[in-house]
């Protein structure tokens, strides 16, 4: 299922705009013609490019977690303050979900992406220059709202060009690129702690942005040309999130993501504290256990297209969210007994993140499968689903924060037990009505 690719991967090399497809893999054109199935060649470039721009949030958020303890003492405050940082960033991304796919939907990708790196590599230096706590949590804020342009839109190009399978394959290669961030941003922000400032964290991050923007105008064509544009300014936008909330497809598929990013952020916001102040773990080591996470999460990624041929999209959703469920109950279960040291504490959150790689690429694609003509709108509402959970459950192991790991592992285990419900009962109502 692909477009004649120009050099660049992208689209045809006349117009530099690929078509669209539908849900069996035909070409969406009046002849109705089949495409051929594409080679992981034709989708490696568009997943490197993707791939890079939506490394730009998380690289924002892993690199300056092991600074948490510096920022703190710098800052003449205590970590749970510098935790809500992360927690004014994330929601940030759920607020700017909502606006750049919509937009997007109606002027294209590529001039949203650049007003959003401008923001974010404004706001970077601002973060760098940050004399007070509070100051740093609201540039974090206007540093996420630059952040998920490239993170949303991502997504929606990934469904201008493919569907099913094939999107799976491209999101995947994806997040292969994307691995490297949390396996080498903490350990570059360990690096510039120890031998130089945590301020230095930011302008490096604003200099990856300003890459991206170049990367961005010499390697992507725009992929949502103007006869696929919507019309109507804002009430077009209204209509398709109305038409969105009433899909249960649709929602069900987004409150798994929703869950799965409670997962995540629990685990950002706790595990500075948990590893390095709990179990005394070296910043460069909390590092390695992080990248140690972040290879099991590609992992399973990359092994997604495997299963889903054998077992399908559904019911390997069903199995990955139920793992989850289990392993994060079980940490869970251990930690209230004080029987959590620190190889089975690694082991269990391993697990966790090997879980999410099957669920989160697969959930994305079944959610936005029946909305190819408002991909952006979709992909806008998923994302503020995604990260407004991510943003509850940050918050809650900010408020709660004891000193002990108990609200982190808490939050992360009712996050992956709601995970796992969803799925049950979200697919087996789908069943039902089929």
């Amino acid at each position: 299922m692909s477009a004649p690719v120009d050099q660049y991967g992208f689209g045809s090399s006349r117009s530099k705009v690929a078509p669209a497809f539908d849900a069996t893999g035909a070409e969406a054109n009046p002849s109705g013609k089949a495409v051929p199935v594409p080679g992981e060649r034709v989708l490696t470039r568009p997943a490197l490019v993707l791939g890079i721009l939506s490394t730009i949030g998380p690289v924002a958020i892993d690199m300056y977690l092991p600074a948490f303890p510096a920022i703190a003492e710098s800052l003449h405050t205590n970590v749970g303050r510098v935790q809500l940082s992360l927690v004014s960033f994330f929601a940030a991304l759920m607020v700017g979900q909502l606006i750049y796919g919509p937009i997007s939907d109606a002027i294209g990708r590529k001039r949203p992406l650049y007003a959003g790196l401008g923001l974010f590599v404004v706001a970077s230096i601002g973060c760098s220059m940050a004399q007070s706590v509070e100051a740093l949590i609201v540039l974090r804020f206007v540093q996420g709202l630059g952040a998920c342009a490239g993170m949303v839109l991502s997504r929606a190009i990934v469904r201008d060009l493919h569907t099913g399978r094939d999107a799976v394959r491209l999101i995947s290669l994806m997040m292969l690129v994307l691995s490297v961030s949390p396996m080498l941003a903490p350990l570059g922000g360990s690096l510039l702690v120890e031998f130089a400032s945590w301020r230095i964290i930011f302008f490096v991050i604003a200099a990856g942005a300003l890459f991206c923007a170049w990367l961005m105008w010499r390697s992507l064509p725009e992929t949502h040309p103007p006869e696929k544009r919507t019309r109507g300014g804002l009430r077009s936008a209204l209509a398709a999130y109305a038409v969105l909330v009433t899909d249960l497809r649709f929602l069900g598929a987004a409150l798994v993501v929703g869950c799965t990013q409670g997962v995540i952020l629990s685990y950002l916001a706790g595990s500075p504290f948990a590893f390095i102040e709990i179990y005394g773990v070296p910043p460069v080591l909390y590092s390695a256990i992080f990248a140690a996470n972040a290879v099991g999460f590609i992992g399973g990624a990359q092994l997604n297209s495997l299963f889903i041929s054998r077992i399908g999209l559904e019911r390997l959703i069903r199995i990955a969210t139920s793992a989850l469920a289990a392993a994060s109950v079980l940490l869970l279960g251990l930690t209230l007994t004080d029987m959590a040291p620190l190889p089975v504490f690694v082991g269990l959150l391993f697990l966790c993140f090997s879980t999410l790689g099957f669920i989160m690429p697969t959930t994305t694609v079944f959610a936005l499968e029946s909305h190819g003509a408002r991909s952006g709108a979709a992909s806008s509402l998923l994302g503020a689903l995604q990260f407004g959970s991510g943003t509850i459950a940050g918050s809650l192991v900010s408020f709660f924060f004891d000193g002990t790991t108990l609200p982190m592992v808490a939050t992360l285990a009712g996050c992956g037990a709601g995970a796992g419900l969803m799925a049950a009962a979200s697919l087996r109502r789908r069943k039902a009505a089929v």
